[in-house]
């Protein structure tokens, strides 16, 4: 009777087993047939290390890199990108993503004209082929921006980003103006309340 019981469940057992593959193997032929994204995806969610799973991995890696390619949008190369350093792909286009990405990185910098853009891309791609570009815009919006804000330490942060930069000397020339109006005003102030007291 003992024997019949465990026979039994080895038996159970083997075929709950062949189940679970009859079912990874259905699944697999839906997700190849379907062929997107989210199929692969839900695939490797419910097999995520079963037979098919590098094959659907190398399939999300081939889609995700066509559909940014394809939809030729920052944030889709960003995605794939996050997703190869992830581990998630085998990352086949890693290379030319990054290409593209650096090139999609630039040219927003250079179409928005924003500080944050052009650091964004620095901060990507700091001896990227259009690093040097990058800094002298850079440069220059800081610049522009330490001119509208006129202050010290507006100035002192320019000369903390770029001190031997293009504007250097002249920021020095408009710091030290600063700090001698400055030094006037306490000197009148003093003489006043001195005045007063008197």
């Amino acid at each position: 009777m003992k024997h019949r019981i465990n026979e039994s469940i080895v038996i159970l057992f083997v075929l709950i087993l062949l189940d679970g593959c009859a079912t990874m193997q259905s699944r697999w032929k839906e997700s190849d047939s379907e062929n997107t994204i989210e199929a692969y995806e839900e695939f490797l969610y419910l097999h995520p290390k079963g037979q098919f799973s590098d094959e659907a991995r190398s399939r999300l890696d081939s889609l995700y890199f066509r559909k940014a390619e394809t939809s030729n949008l920052l944030e889709n190369y960003e995605d794939y990108l996050r997703y190869c350093q992830n581990g998630k792909f085998v990352g086949k286009f890693v290379n030319e993503a990054k290409i593209k990405h650096e090139e999609l990185c630039f040219h927003k910098a250079e179409e928005t004209h924003l500080l944050e853009d052009y650091v964004y891309y620095l901060k990507c791609y700091p001896n990227g082929r259009f690093s040097s570009e990058a800094r002298l815009s850079h440069e220059e919006l800081y610049y522009k921006k330490a001119l509208d804000e006129n202050t010290i330490n507006s100035y002192l942060d320019l000369l903390t980003q770029y001190p031997d930069g293009r504007y250097a000397n002249e920021i020095r020339t408009k710091l030290k103006n600063l700090t001698d109006a400055i030094k006037t005003v306490r000197v009148e102030i003093a003489n006043c309340k001195l005045k007063e007291m008197n």
